[in-house]
């Protein structure tokens, strides 16, 4: 009788709890964090700072445009010539699409070099979002 009562605990007990699989502690710390709600708040708070930085990076910085121009080359019984009109642009959008424009016509000839048409532009927006 008692060897019934054994085999019967041994099975109704025993053999179950051998059979438990455990699960590991990093395993478990990781599904506690993914489900709470705290550290959830955290990664939605971080990521809205990053996109936040990324956002002031875009509006604090400055544009810069080089353009070459129009670019003459001329040869003639005189000598040979070559005109060229550079301009470059730099505008600040955070202080109101702030810019300074510098232009001008600058030719090059076998007896010198010569500058003509020198232009500075400032521009600002008067209503801007």
């Amino acid at each position: 009788m008692k060897k019934i009562i054994s085999l019967i605990f041994l099975v109704c007990f025993a053999i179950p709890f051998f059979a438990l699989e455990l699960v590991p502690t990093k395993d478990l710390l990781a599904a506690y964090l993914e489900k709470d709600s705290d550290v959830q708040s955290a990664a939605i708070d971080y990521k809205k700072a990053l996109l936040s930085e990324q956002n002031s990076k875009i509006e604090h910085g400055f544009d810069i445009t080089l353009s070459t121009g129009r670019m003459t080359f001329k040869q003639s019984d005189e000598g040979s010539s070559f005109t060229v009109s550079p301009s470059i642009k730099a505008e600040v959008p955070q202080a109101m699409n702030l810019g300074i424009e510098v232009s001008g016509d600058f030719g090059f000839t076998s007896s010198g070099s010569s500058s003509e048409d020198l232009s500075i532009g400032f521009s600002v927006d008067l209503v801007s979002s």
